[in-house]
């Protein structure tokens, strides 16, 4: 990390060279600090020395969110300017602005504020709570070997999970670990099949090779598709499956599955983006 804080102290005093923009130095932290809901990698801390605006400032450090005190010395702005960077936040936002999107709803907005919080407009107060925390879920897929009793038996390895609401079953007992290492799903989409919907998936390069290398090892074994802790479908592998894509059916309902393929579409929330306050206007 203190690489990284270094080289980005050489990126911020060339820019700031670069931009004809006066500063001081005033300090730097490496710990993992929250501000609000966000939590950063790093903060270098800045005074820039007559800034016409805010604006501008954030214009020189995009991939920053920018902090200030605002405090006014007669004609001039000295800002205390606060650079946190963190790229699983500025991933996490991206994700959450397209979930929004997502919703298809012209009254609900997204925009950040003058003091860069990121605020939902929704005039109507037609989110209800469930779709409040839809948006903040992490939604990243996992894959597991159904156990059998032989493997029940002792294991401390064996984690029970509970299966999605509708599937015969209400649990399921499974091998603790993930056989997809990290793999992330590419593309998502719901299909039907005689009347029934399922979900058509393909993987980035990284989950085809674990998923293939997962399903020849489990021939003849059932595997889970797990969603956040929740069991979708538990297959039985047939043969090895390395074409790069795979289908969550089962028991999906048709908004279960529409709800689905928007999840794994979008893509995993790699950070918490926890809801400070909800207030009527």
């Amino acid at each position: 990390m203190g690489r990284v804080l270094a080289d980005a102290e050489q990126s911020i005093w060339r820019r700031l060279r670069d931009s004809g923009v006066e500063a001081d130095y005033i300090g730097a932290n490496t710990t993992p600090a929250p501000f609000g809901a966000r939590f950063v990698d790093f903060v270098v801390l800045f005074r820039l020395v007559d800034i016409p605006d805010l604006e501008t400032a954030r214009a020189l450090f995009p991939e920053y969110t920018v902090f200030d005190d605002g405090t006014t010395f007669g004609q001039s702005i000295d800002y205390d300017l606060l650079l946190a960077f963190n790229a699983a936040w500025q991933e996490a936002l991206a994700v959450f602005q397209e979930r929004v999107a997502r919703l298809d709803d012209p009254r609900i907005t997204l925009f950040q504020t003058a003091f860069g919080d990121w605020t939902i407009d929704d005039p109507e107060s037609s989110l209800s709570e469930s779709a409040l925390d839809k948006l903040n879920r992490a939604d990243r897929l996992s894959v597991h070997v159904v156990a059998d009793d032989d493997m029940r038996a002792g294991a401390s390895n064996i984690v029970s999970l509970p299966a999605i609401e509708g599937d015969t079953g209400s649990s399921y007992q499974l091998h603790r670990e993930d056989l997809l290492f990290g793999g992330a799903v590419e593309e998502a989409m719901i299909s039907m099949n005689q009347g029934r919907p399922f979900v058509a998936f393909t993987f980035d390069e990284s989950g085809k090779e674990a998923f293939c290398d997962a399903t020849s090892e489990s021939i003849g074994r059932r595997i889970a598709l797990v969603l956040d802790g929740v069991v979708f479908s538990t297959p039985r592998v047939n043969s090895a499956v390395c074409g790069g894509s795979g289908i969550i059916g089962g028991e999906l309902s048709v908004e279960q599955a529409e709800n689905l393929a928007i999840y794994l579409d979008v893509g995993p929330m790699p950070a918490s983006l926890g809801i400070q306050s909800c207030q009527a206007s």
